[in-house]
């Protein structure tokens, strides 16, 4: 809208704002020159009311420039000046994002340059015991690894003991899967040390009773779930048999450590 609210923008030239022209001049014009018609005649019935003539439909003039009315000098150069405003922020967005676009490829370029520079560690394999060690020693260490879990298979084979005298109970087959889980990490232990030849077959004969606790456990298990009570007491059995057995070797496993030999070898 032009300051003096004449003139409308269109988006490309000022035009003039629409003048509207009433269909009458006032209220008072509305039915002007109408005469009703008098009968003078008798009435004889009820004459019809007389029709109202329609007005003529209202005319309108289409809004257009007015002869010799010139355009105001406020019009000049108003798109030329809206595209200035705008300019500027159209360029200053435009750089954001080449900005934006050249630190993420630069970024991209030294993380993966980074990557494949990284030198690839390299792990040592654990050793058990001293570096430097006699068999004495060897043998110490080993020891010394399974005196806790040896312990916690003497009071769990007892638990076993109790919880299972009842028969086949939910009890009796979480202890013996106790003692399973208490065995499995001794294993582990032997297969991945370096037993010295002083103990080998002392500890040849643990290992073996240690496994038989391992394998009787599953027929505990099988049993349980197949309702099989003989199959179930069978596998019992075997848990504690092996397992007091691996507490006797276990023992003569301690006593033959003193006579190894003391001299230190290796690097």
């Amino acid at each position: 809208m032009s300051p003096d609210g004449k003139w409308i923008w269109d988006g490309a030239q000022w035009r003039p704002i629409p003048v509207h022209e009433a269909a009458f001049p006032n209220w008072q014009g509305v039915g002007a020159g109408f005469v009703p018609e008098v009968d003078t005649r008798a009435p004889v019935a009820v004459a019809p009311p007389p029709t109202r003539q329609a007005s003529p439909p209202a005319s309108y003039r289409m809004a257009g420039p007015a002869p010799g009315l010139a355009v105001p000098r406020w019009n000049t150069d108003s798109a030329r000046q809206q595209l200035q405003r705008f300019a500027p922020l159209a360029i200053g967005a435009a750089g954001l994002i080449v900005v934006i676009v050249v630190v993420s490829v630069v970024a991209t370029l030294v993380l993966s340059n980074r990557q494949g520079d990284v030198p690839s560690a390299n792990v040592a394999a654990p050793k058990g015991g001293p570096a430097a060690r006699s068999e004495n020693a060897e043998a110490a260490y080993l020891v010394k690894s399974l005196d806790g879990p040896m312990s916690d298979l003497k009071d769990n084979l007892v638990t076993a003991e109790q919880s299972c005298s009842v028969g086949m109970t939910s009890s009796c087959e979480d202890s013996i899967i106790t003692i399973a889980n208490n065995v499995a990490p001794m294993l582990s232990t032997l297969d991945q040390s370096n037993v010295p030849s002083c103990i080998a077959s002392k500890t040849a004969v643990f290992h073996q009773d240690l496994a038989g606790v391992r394998d009787s456990q599953d027929y505990v298990v099988k049993g349980f779930n197949d309702n099989k009570k003989s199959e179930f007491s069978t596998g019992v059995a075997d848990v504690l048999w092996y397992g007091h057995h691996a507490v006797s070797d276990y023992a003569v496993v301690r006593a033959a450590t003193g006579v190894c030999d003391g001299e230190i070898t290796g690097p």
